[in-house]
């Protein structure tokens, strides 16, 4: 029986779904992984780059799908072949380190866990050999990829956990999900999972970029409205009401940095607000002290303070564009986010 079970759901990567089946091949853990390949129904060359890498390769299994059902179909359908007793996600475009499988199962088996996770690190297209911007996974609702770890197989049957269908932001509730279902998890504090950034696209187009926030806003609350019925329905929101809380008051957080007209970004703390009454949420929190629930409470209290705080992060932004330019795009993320939890 294969360990692990590795899914790769691939779609218009021509240029980059080589290098991902690279990192996974030199896995030290390569002949105990099972990697499935789901070929979504590509309009570019990537069919034959992955049917050419994998056609001698034992460990690769090919699922060529005749019609595209995007991301978390094309997942959940590679899900329905594996075998191992772990399974894992990587995406076209992102890199594994070496010793990553072998990590997270043995760290799996000795914490007799259902759910391993490593860290992550970023790097750029321009500079691929450059992997040290750290990603953070110190929360949870940071933590929300699915590429940096394995689940038990027999975890996912149990409690019927899959991608949302025609969801964007699909990592999110499957990771909720499971890491509330599970009754174990453990942490490999190593940078493992390589997160590809930079790649040109309509979503990173400048041009796009208003366009872009309001469409996620909007599939957010779509998300977040699916997540919490589900929550509900599987009868997890008393014992999880603290870090469900948090999640929400997270999302309200970030999208202060999204280029929103003022009006979408209160009728979302509305959204939100409604959310957390409409699920009797606070009633159910033992933890007073968060910081984001704080954050949010204030705010939600008082919209002038998000009407400043607006204005405040979008200064701020223009200046570090004028003095750092693009390059500096990382750094200036991280002082936004710091000017903006610090008011």
């Amino acid at each position: 029986m294969n360990k692990i079970s590795v899914v790769v759901a691939a779609y218009n990567c021509e240029s980059t779904i080589e290098a991902c089946l690279v990192s996974i091949e030199q896995q030290s853990f390569i002949e105990s992984l099972q990697v499935i390949v789901v070929l979504d129904a590509p309009t570019d060359n990537s069919a034959q780059v992955v049917q050419r890498f994998c056609r001698d390769r034992k460990a690769f299994t090919v699922v060529a799908l005749l019609k595209n059902v995007g991301v978390s179909m094309a997942r959940n359908i590679g899900m329905q072949h594996s075998q191992g007793e772990y399974i894992g996600f990587v995406d076209a475009d992102d890199q594994c380190h070496p010793r990553m499988y072998q990590c997270l199962f043995e760290a799996a088996c000795e914490g007799m866990a259902d759910l391993a996770y490593c860290e992550m690190a970023a790097f750029s297209t321009q500079s691929p050999s450059e992997r040290n911007q750290a990603m953070s996974c110190e929360f949870l609702f940071q933590n929300t990829f699915v590429t940096n770890k394995i689940f038990k197989r027999e975890l996912l049957i149990k409690h019927k956990i899959q991608f949302y269908k025609d969801q964007i932001f699909e990592d999110e509730p499957f990771v909720y999900t499971a890491w509330f279902s599970s009754q174990q998890t453990v942490a490999v504090n190593q940078r493992l999972y390589f997160y590809r950034v930079g790649q040109q696209s309509l979503c990173n187009d400048p041009n796009n970029q208003g366009l872009k926030a309001r469409n996620n806003l909007h599939e957010k609350q779509l998300m977040l409205s699916r997540f919490m019925l589900d929550v509900q329905n599987r009868h997890q929101l008393k014992n999880q009401a603290d870090k469900i809380l948090e999640c929400l008051c997270h999302h309200a957080l970030a999208a202060l940095y999204y280029r929103l007209p003022l009006s979408d970004l209160l009728s979302f703390y509305s959204f939100i607000n409604y959310l957390i009454d409409k699920y009797g949420l606070r009633p159910y929190c033992t933890d007073s002290s968060s910081y984001y629930v704080s954050r949010f409470t204030k705010f939600q209290a008082s919209p002038w303070l998000i009407v400043a705080l607006k204005l405040r992060i979008a200064m701020v932004t223009h200046v570090q564009s004028l003095r750092f330019g693009l390059k500096s795009f990382g750094s200036k993320v991280l002082l936004v986010k710091q000017v903006a939890y610090e008011s």
